[in-house]
């Protein structure tokens, strides 16, 4: 577990920000017990938790927002409880195998719509169901995520890149355009 505390919301946006893109850590928690101070939580391995660490609170230092950091590499049970942590679903039982998985559904088209509406697409990670082409779906996904699905999937992005080397952007067309059942082409 590693912490990361500073003062005001920008302080705590850039931190989280960067901790966020330097490693692949998760923001467990957002505290803000009094006088603007943010405390922010992060889980993950204790190698990309100092990592990230390291960089969010080297972020918040450039802005010149005073900022404290602690990581905790082996936090014990009863610590742990101590913690105001949002409790997730466990994913252990199915940590196995994620399987990908298509399912087609049909939306009514609005009478007065000049345009056809797409059909709803979803895609399944980790038991969760992400949809392909509404906003708040298979966009909001890290690219890592994005990549396991696009490799179960089978597909590549357009521009025939690996799907390694891949951006997001890029990541989310190609799936988007697979499930629409498209050939992969540049358009």
């Amino acid at each position: 577990m590693g912490l990361l505390e500073t003062y005001g919301a920008l302080g705590a946006y850039v931190g989280a920000d960067a901790a966020l893109k330097a490693a692949s850590v998760t923001l467990v928690s957002k505290n803000c017990p009094s006088g603007g101070l943010v405390t922010l939580s992060f889980e993950g391995d204790v190698g990309a938790i100092k990592a990230a660490i390291e960089a969010g609170e080297a972020a918040v230092k450039k802005l010149g927002i005073s900022v404290t950091s602690h990581v905790i590499p082996r936090i014990t049970p009863e610590v742990g409880a101590m913690l105001v942590i949002e409790e997730k679903q466990p994913e252990k039982e199915e940590a196995k195998k994620e399987e990908i998985e298509k399912e087609e559904v049909e939306t009514p088209a609005p009478e007065d719509s000049k345009e056809p509406t797409k059909e709803s697409a979803y895609v399944s990670l980790k038991g969760e169901n992400y949809a392909v082409f509404e906003k708040g779906g298979i966009d909001e996904l890290k690219v890592a995520s994005l990549r396991e699905i696009a490799r179960k999937l089978g597909i590549t992005p357009a521009d025939g890149r690996r799907i390694q080397n891949a951006s997001k952007y890029q990541l989310v067309n190609a799936i988007r355009h697979h499930m629409k059942g498209g050939d992969h082409d540049d358009s």
